[in-house]
Parts: C-alpha cells; structure tokens; sequence
C-alpha cells in the first residue's frame, strides 16, 4: 500500500511539474511576468524621478537664496562706500578747520561713519561667505541632478529594451510552438492514433468474417 501511494506521488508530482512546464511557454503567462518586471521597472523610474524632483527643488530654492544674498552684498557695498566717503568728507572737513588727526579721530562724525564702515565690511566678509557656500550647495546639487539624469536615461533604455525583448519573447514562443506542433503533426505523432484505430476496425472485421466463417 506504501509503494502505491509514493508512486501515485510520483505520478501527481510528474504531472504538476509537466504541467508547470507547459504553462510557462503560454504566451498569455510569459507575458504576464514580462508585465510585472516592467512595473517594478517603472515604480523604479517613478523614484528617481522623484529624487530629481527633490534634487532640483533644493537647487532653485538655493538659487533663490543666492538671489537675495547677492542683494545683500551690493546694498553692504553701497553702504561701505556711502560710509567710506562720508568719513572721508568729514575728515578733510575738520582738517581744514585745523584739527589735528587725534581730535578728528574722537571725533562724534567721524567715529560714526568710521563705525557704519566697520560693520558694513564685517557684514560684508559674511555675506560673501555665504555666497561662496551657497554657490558649492547649487553646484552640488546640479551635479546630483546630472547624475540621476543620466540614471534615469539608462533606466528608460534598460524599460524599452525590456519591452522589445517582450514582443520578441512572444513572438518566438509562440512560432516554437506552432511549429512543433506542425512537426509532431508531420512526424505522425498525431495520425498514429488514427492508425491504431483503423487497425483495430480491421482486425474487428477480420474477426467477424472468421466468425461467420465458422
């Protein structure tokens, strides 16, 4: 009884695995699972594209902050030369009243003209700073940008090669088996069933005439 049901495993086992190597030829299913390797190919485009996305948003809004920096730096510089002038202009003016240099340097004007000058240039050194690192940020993020460019160029190669292999699959699929099954109908595979049953016919007849002979 043991032998029986380990070989009628066999049997089911065989055929299951007969049968999974029938179904995995049938165009409906070799398509099917070119499908779902596009979707995952596409939901991975659809990421990349999102982190351009991303990348080229931090890009503009550093580009904005580059804009208002670059404001900055001239209105510093204007105010440094406003300053620069107005500390000069008071100089010569207490120079021709006669004022010695250490007198003219407590002075009231000068110190505050002196003291617009300082600060503008202070914050002027920063702001450029800043427009030095932002100006590295947008440049990093171009880069960044170019690269999943690039990426993203392969990644639609790589999906359209996918999809003409998928045609092609199926079309050679689907002419292997039209034409094994010309070739088993020409082998006679097919027409032996045929023989036998005519065979079968015949000796039935062959049989009855011998009966009616007796």
């Amino acid at each position: 009884m043991g032998r029986f049901f380990r070989m009628l495993m066999y049997y089911v086992s065989g055929r299951f695995i007969w049968g999974a190597k029938v179904l995995e030829k049938d165009p409906h299913v070799i398509e099917a699972r070119f499908d779902d390797v596009l979707d995952r190919l596409n939901q991975q485009l659809v990421a990349a594209k999102d982190a351009v996305g991303s990348i080229v948003a931090l890009r503009e809004r550093r580009r904005g902050d580059l804009e208002r920096l670059i404001g900055q730096e001239t209105e510093l510089q204007e105010t440094l030369e406003g300053a620069e002038a107005l500390a000069g202009d008071r100089m010569k003016d207490l120079r021709k009243a006669g004022k010695p240099d250490e007198e003219i340097l407590t002075d009231a004007d000068y110190k505050s003209c002196a003291a617009a000058y300082a600060d503008a240039e202070s914050s002027l050194v920063a702001v450029r700073a800043d427009i030095d690192r932002v100006k590295e940020d947008i440049a990093g993020f171009s880069r960044q940008a170019d690269d999943y460019l690039i990426q993203l160029k392969q990644m639609q190669r790589e999906i359209a090669e996918v999809e003409r292999k998928k045609h092609v699959t199926i079309a050679d699929v689907s002419m292997s088996t039209q034409v094994t099954a010309l070739q088993d109908a020409l082998s006679g595979i097919q027409s032996s069933r045929v023989s036998k049953e005519l065979k079968d016919l015949e000796d039935l007849r062959l049989k009855a005439r011998g009966d009616a002979e007796v």
